[in-house]
């Protein structure tokens, strides 16, 4: 899936992708991309969203996320 999407980036003439991930609750995407070449372009940080329930109840969640990107050949 990575090498799909990096694909079509290259394709829509992109050179570079980023990515964003939580680093807390899932360390093994960080360990998977980052064997595809990605480079951690932030420290970590948190973010506060709404999310929304399938019975249209809503709450506020705070994560963390840290920013990755790769230049594209």
């Amino acid at each position: 899936m990575i090498k799909y999407r990096e694909k079509i980036a290259r394709d829509l003439a992109y050179s570079e992708m980023f990515v964003s991930v939580d680093p807390i609750e899932n360390p093994k995407m960080i360990h998977l991309i980052t064997k595809h070449g990605y480079q951690a372009i932030s420290k970590p940080y948190t973010k506060t969203a709404i999310f929304h329930n399938e019975d249209g109840t809503t709450y506020n969640k705070t994560y963390t996320r840290i920013d990755l990107k790769k230049l594209l050949n």
